[in-house]
């Protein structure tokens, strides 16, 4: 046997809670064994040493996994919420350990950090998300690639130093105040969306921060409600996420050339009046705003609009273009008056309607 795979099966929760010596102790060649949402399931003591992979997410009633397993390269034990202790002789064979929403380990976490990943040389993915109690991350193996912690409300420092790390999600961590060290040309992915707490590193150390990610390609800095300028952005970017930065202001592309950027999201960013003329150059750029999202190739003015006059006109607008199955319009929309009872969006509806029905002649 090398591969068993029991997931879902709680029919044989008498079988696993009184019978593990005589059931595993036959198994001396298993890799891989998952017993996934097995709820009934409460201890695991008698494993194979050889097992690799061993997927326990969902075990809701799991506490204890005290099997000594020194081969073990990937264990996951997403949900696990009564776990208190995870299996012995963990080491240098670890690539991937996910403890996500496993709350019965705060103490764990909280005390023995360092006799926890000490021994995890090879490390490489590492998910601590929903870990509510967990306030400080210091040791962690240098190996890490991936580092999830989204919804680890209680977080407030991960000083660790990282060089290698490629994606880094904290989202929703509101009192992280510290990112990792030494995060630098590996990094890939960052998403720091809802967290507040880095206000001030936000405010004052952009270029510090942001100024060795030069192969960056995804910053999601959504719900940073404090965040009023962005700039020294890495030029490498192709996704810059800013969801309800409700204080933004000021967007600085002026640092290089934006070649690679293809998405920009800047919904509900009242505050944010303009947007860079550095963007004209980027025909492939999709920009999402408020207004219905268009493919931008040119930036020829930023319209404003005053909502206490009865009626404005808005003499320029982006160049767009309108898709079908078949055809390609590109278009600059016409000078448009803006009634109170009929907005700009229903203007431009209608106004790529009347565009779209000469296509149907063809």
């Amino acid at each position: 046997m090398r591969v068993l795979a029991l997931q879902g099966c709680d029919g044989l929760s008498e079988l696993l809670a009184t019978n593990q010596a005589a059931l595993f102790g036959e198994l001396s060649s298993l890799e891989h064994l998952n017993l996934q949402v097995c709820t009934s399931l409460e201890t695991l003591s008698f494993l194979p040493t050889t097992l690799q992979k061993l997927w326990l997410a969902g075990c809701s009633s799991l506490q204890t996994v005290n099997a000594s397993l020194p081969k073990l390269q990937e264990l996951g034990a997403e949900e696990c919420r009564k776990l208190r202790t995870l299996p012995k002789e963990l080491g240098s064979c670890m690539r991937v350990l996910a403890l996500q929403g496993c709350y019965g380990l705060s103490e764990l976490l909280a005390n023995n950090q360092a006799a926890l990943f000490g021994e995890l040389s090879s490390l490489e993915h590492l998910n601590l998300q929903v870990c509510t109690s967990l306030e400080t991350l210091s040791f962690l193996p240098t190996t890490l690639q991936k580092l999830w912690l989204a919804g680890c409300s209680s977080l407030q420092s991960v000083n660790a130093s990282l060089p290698k790390l490629q994606e880094f999600g904290a989202e929703e961590c509101r009192n992280l105040r510290t990112l990792p060290k030494e995060l630098g040309s590996c990094m890939r992915v960052l998403a720091l969306q809802g967290c507040d707490g880095l206000s001030e590193l936000l405010a004052t150390n952009q270029a510090a921060l942001f100024g060795d990610l030069y192969s960056l390609q995804k910053l999601d800095l959504s719900r940073c409600m404090s965040l009023k300028t962005l700039s020294f952005l890495p030029t490498s970017l192709e996704e810059l996420i800013l969801i309800g930065c409700i204080e933004l202001e000021v967007l600085d592309l002026r640092s290089g050339n934006f070649t690679n950027l293809k998405r920009l999201d800047i919904r509900f960013c009242p505050r944010l009046r303009s947007l860079p003329q550095e963007l004209e150059t980027l025909p492939e750029l999709s920009i999402e705003r408020d207004d219905p999202p268009l493919t931008i190739e040119s930036i020829e003015s930023e319209p404003t609009i005053e909502i206490d006059d009865p009626v404005d006109t808005i003499e320029c607008y982006p160049k767009i273009k309108i898709d079908d199955s078949a055809h390609t319009i590109e278009t600059t929309l016409p000078p448009v008056r803006l009634h109170k009872r009929r907005g700009l969006r229903s203007r431009i509806k209608s106004w790529v309607r009347r565009k779209m029905l000469p296509l149907s002649k063809f």
